[in-house]
């Protein structure tokens, strides 16, 4: 039977998760303590937290996105270092349920850079101004909020992101922004390619944004799962 990650359990309905399996929270929110949301700006860290549960994942297993982006960028790089399958869980407001969607990461379209570059900035979306993190790169931004696609739309959501990513290099970011299902797309791209994640992250009371690199090869993921 296959289990449903929850990437970080904070608003998601567990009742309508647990009918397409066996509900797995990968971290809490909700029962949490407040310091737990510093965590949002240490992705290594969670990595740590997720290693253990993800070492196990078989490709019909599912992620629901739930919680701050960062958990489902780290939760869908991860698994796609480990399967090219990995299928989402997508909450769908016109049906007012989760559906489910399978998307393909192989490597011949994660290919590795034959060129060096500049370092670029990925940003997931434009939803909100990112024009500051320009201090790390050119921004390319890889789905236009103004297209109002929606996060259940993962199939053009991967199509739109897979074509700017097919050139980047290992110290490109990925500023997250915008709905988690692009900012897990993105980080699956990336990390399938690369075998690690390079992050933006805005940090509210510097207000400034910050750079964090995780690595994310499947024997580190091993070791960290002891």
């Amino acid at each position: 039977m296959p289990r449903v990650f929850i990437t970080c359990h904070h608003a998601a309905n567990l009742e309508k998760a647990a009918r397409f399996g066996e509900v797995i929270k990968l971290y809490d929110l909700v029962d949490a303590k407040p310091s737990a949301n510093r965590l949002s700006l240490a992705p290594g860290r969670i990595f740590n937290k997720l290693a253990r549960n993800i070492n196990s994942f078989h490709p019909d297993d599912m992620f629901l996105l739930d919680g701050p982006a960062v958990y489902s960028a780290v939760a869908a790089a991860m698994a796609a270092t480990i399967s090219q399958r990995v299928r989402f869980l997508i909450y769908n407001h016109d049906a007012a349920d989760f559906i489910p969607r399978t998307l393909y990461f192989p490597v011949s379209r994660c290919r590795k850079p034959k060129t060096n570059q500049d370092p670029k900035v990925f940003a997931s979306t434009d939803s909100h101004d990112v024009s500051s993190a320009s201090s790390f790169g050119e921004v390319v931004t890889l789905v236009p909020s103004q297209l109002g696609i929606q996060s259940s739309d993962t199939r053009k959501i991967a199509k739109m992101v897979m074509g700017p990513l097919k050139d980047s290099q290992p110290q490109d970011y990925l500023l997250l922004a915008g709905e988690k299902s692009i900012n897990a797309i993105a980080a699956a791209v990336l990390s399938r390619r690369h075998g690690c994640l390079n992050l933006i992250m805005y940090h509210l009371k510097q207000k400034k944004y910050l750079a964090k690199c995780v690595d994310i090869s499947r024997e580190r993921i091993r070791e960290m799962a002891g």
